[in-house]
């Protein structure tokens, strides 16, 4: 017998994958009837289809104030309060 390939359990990945609502059904599925993962990649990709755009860039927000909404003032934002506060 060969030693098992380092990487994520099966129960995490077909949970991650959304084949069970919870891990630990995945877990008593896999204790239970086993699992067959023999490069199963091919078969797994024909199950999605990629809905995001070709061009993915990451996502570098110049000014994370921006994306928020209320909330509590950043630091600079408190020195700019105190600073109108103390006119100047």
């Amino acid at each position: 017998m060969t030693a098992p390939e380092p990487g994520l359990r099966i129960d995490k990945w077909l949970w991650h994958a959304r084949f069970f609502k919870t891990r630990s059904l995945a877990a008593k599925v896999v204790s239970t009837y086993g699992c067959r993962v023999n490069g199963p990649a091919p078969e797994a990709q024909a199950l999605y289809e990629d809905l995001a755009p070709l061009e993915r860039t990451a996502r570098t927000p110049t000014d994370p104030a921006a994306d928020r909404v209320g909330g509590r003032p950043t630091k600079k934002d408190r020195r700019a309060l105190d600073a109108l506060d103390k006119g100047g």
